[in-house]
């Protein structure tokens, strides 16, 4: 039995074990990019509604962030950043 590449070469044992780690090892690699991807997209954003939220609260209380219209609007941004996330899911 002769198998053969693309190519036209004919292919022995060795080579075709080679070719199928090399897919196995290029598979998971994207496997393993795709999954901690999606942990990324699917974890940032509620992240950034609850530290949107937590600098509003705290710009209340701050002398410097003593802007109340910027505080106000990062409160409402968090808490519907976080609704939005919770509905989401």
């Amino acid at each position: 039995m002769s198998l053969s590449l693309t190519t036209g070469k004919e292919l022995n044992k060795k080579d075709l074990l080679k070719n199928i780690a090399e897919s196995a090892y290029n598979i998971g690699f994207g496997a393993k990019v795709h999954f901690s991807t999606f942990d990324i997209v699917d974890k940032i954003p509620g992240f950034i509604g609850f530290l949107s939220l937590s600098i509003g609260i705290l710009a209340l209380f701050i002398p410097i962030f003593s802007a109340k219209l910027l505080s106000g609007s990062l409160i409402i941004l968090g808490i519907i950043s976080l609704l939005i996330d919770r509905y989401s899911k």
